[in-house]
């Protein structure tokens, strides 16, 4: 039996300033591997990528409806390559990486950065 997934996109009102071409590629890299891993574990049918611009805080929301990790304990295990690199590569760059799942509730991904001058403060002058 094949399995659709409807992925929804949704984006702030009012535009979201350049993050850095760091901030961004880290961005898209998380938005790639969060999706990867819905597909390959977690039995979704939904998928929705948010990014959201509050005061200085940009913040990317992947989430799904799917099974939910059941330990977080194990989700953060070394083993887990695809976590491990997310909050990797996002503690890298000065961004914040949450993880939020529950047993058969889905799994929720939060990365969010800190705008200073109009930029990520994760940028290099």
């Amino acid at each position: 039996m094949e399995r659709s997934c409807i992925e929804l996109f949704e984006h702030a009102s009012e535009p979201i300033p350049r993050l850095g071409h760091i901030t961004e590629i880290t961005l898209l890299r998380i938005a790639q591997e969060a999706m990867t891993n819905v597909v390959r574990h977690a039995q979704a049918d939904q998928i929705s990528l948010s990014l959201q611009r509050e005061g200085n805080v940009i913040t990317m929301t992947i989430q799904d409806n799917g099974v939910g990790i059941p330990s977080l304990q194990e989700a953060t295990h070394p083993s887990s390559h695809g976590l491990t690199f997310m909050r990797e590569r996002v503690e890298a760059v000065g961004g914040i990486f949450k993880i939020f799942s529950a047993p058969g509730e889905g799994t929720s991904i939060e990365v969010s950065f800190t705008l200073e001058n109009g930029a990520s403060k994760a940028q290099p002058q």
